[in-house]
């Protein structure tokens, strides 16, 4: 995220960048208290069943930086329409480059303030960001949401859901803000982490006061503002795709160790887009088709003993969701067998052909050996008389053959 401001509360700046330096000090005060799930979870994670790669999430990312030892955290910021006073609170939301995300709304806790009990009118705002990390051009979504007051010190009568119309497909990161009314006595509370919960994703609060920094968004890193997200969980839907590369495409023999290089989802290691990017866990999972099992891993290396069968490796990939769900992801590839044991019957015993290291090996064969090309034509003679006997195939392609020996046929791939 390109750094903006790097100011302290109070510092005074020049008065061609702000009218209005300072923004009155808020004290955090007694956090309000949450009866439900206050522990981050990453069990499924590793649930190998197969997936669309389509994902769709509440995201939690503010709830989880919002932890102190206690818990998660709730502490109300003041938004009234004054001088010095923050009027519009919001946090842009790191969304990995060029990766699309359909937003279709998202929730924040908010309580009206006004001392006759009436409730306000806020704007639930969704913007696209810029390179600076602040708002860009027009709002892509507005909603209109009633704010009631509350009288208990429990958090979930502030919950506010928010619904676009329609889903707002977006490539790239986003801004959410509350927008408070611009009357006067129109205060409310809104509901924001411990100071610090922003730090870790250098301070994405976005914000505007009153006379300050002329009435536009703006970031602050630090201080009050900066160094607590507020507590908006966007409804998101994205795709994923995982995949990987093999060092070889074909075995070479018996024991052989091949590479596989691990190219994971967006969502790898990505807080927002899932509760296992938050918590960087591995959550690949590979399977080899062999007597070793599944196991979890990232690029990863394997010994193949039997190289006369072919491997359909699979890696699955399962991404535990903000909201619980499992998004499971699963691609395979072949490796193939270093030789195709093509196998005819002749009399009671068996004509076997497979190719190693460039030699074409025939068994329980004599006579005339006759190698065709897949359209018929012929590619190379030899005579065998011997239980086991090679013939040079350095000088063939790759591709489909049939050789014919003592009036059979066996179809081979170099």
């Amino acid at each position: 995220m390109k750094k903006i401001y790097l100011l302290t509360l109070g510092v005074v700046a020049s008065a061609a960048s702000f009218a209005q330096t300072e923004l009155k000090v808020q004290n955090d005060g007694k956090p309000l208290q949450y009866v439900g799930k206050s522990i981050l979870s990453s069990e499924a994670v590793n649930d190998a069943s197969r997936g669309t790669g389509t994902c769709t999430d509440t995201s939690r990312w503010a709830w989880g930086r919002s932890f102190q030892s206690t818990g998660a955290s709730y502490f109300s910021n003041f938004m009234h329409a004054d001088t010095g006073i923050t009027n519009a609170y919001g946090t842009y939301v790191p969304v990995p480059t060029g990766q699309s995300v359909d937003i279709s709304g998202f929730s924040f806790y908010a309580s009206s303030l006004r001392p006759d009990g009436a409730s306000v009118s806020v704007n639930a705002v969704l913007y696209a960001a810029s390179a600076d990390s602040l708002p860009m051009g027009a709002a892509l979504a507005t909603i209109a949401v009633s704010v009631d007051t509350s009288t208990t010190n429990f958090i979930e009568p502030m919950l506010q859901e928010v619904s676009f119309p329609s889903a707002i497909t977006h490539s790239g990161a986003f801004i959410l803000s509350i927008e408070n009314s611009t009357a006067i006595g129109d205060s409310i509370s809104l509901l924001r982490g411990f100071t610090g919960s922003g730090v870790a994703d250098n301070f994405p609060v976005v914000f505007k006061a009153i006379d300050f920094n002329g009435g536009v968004y703006t970031r602050l890193e630090g201080t009050q503002i900066g160094a607590r997200l507020p507590h908006f969980y966007p409804y998101i839907t994205f795709n994923q795709t995982n995949d990987f590369t093999m060092s070889v495409n074909k075995l070479g023999g018996p024991n052989d160790s091949v590479d596989f290089t691990y190219e994971g989802p967006s969502a790898t290691d990505h807080p927002v887009l899932s509760i296992s990017g938050f918590l960087e866990e591995v959550t690949s999972t590979w399977n080899f088709q062999d007597a070793s099992g599944t196991f979890s891993a990232r690029d990863t290396g394997h010994v193949f003993v039997d190289p006369t069968k072919d491997y359909q490796v699979s890696l699955t990939d399962s991404l535990f969701m903000w909201n619980g769900s499992v998004c499971v992801l699963t691609q395979s590839h072949l490796l193939e067998q270093a030789w195709p044991a093509s196998i005819n019957d002749v009399d009671s015993k068996k004509v076997k052909a497979f190719v190693m290291d460039n030699n074409i090996t025939v068994q329980n064969a004599e006579g005339l050996v006759t190698i065709y090309s897949i359209t018929g034509a012929v590619v190379k003679k030899a005579y065998v008389s011997a239980t086991t006997q090679t013939i040079d195939a350095s000088d063939l392609n790759e591709g489909v053959y049939i050789l014919t020996v003592n009036d059979q046929a066996i179809k081979f791939k170099l």
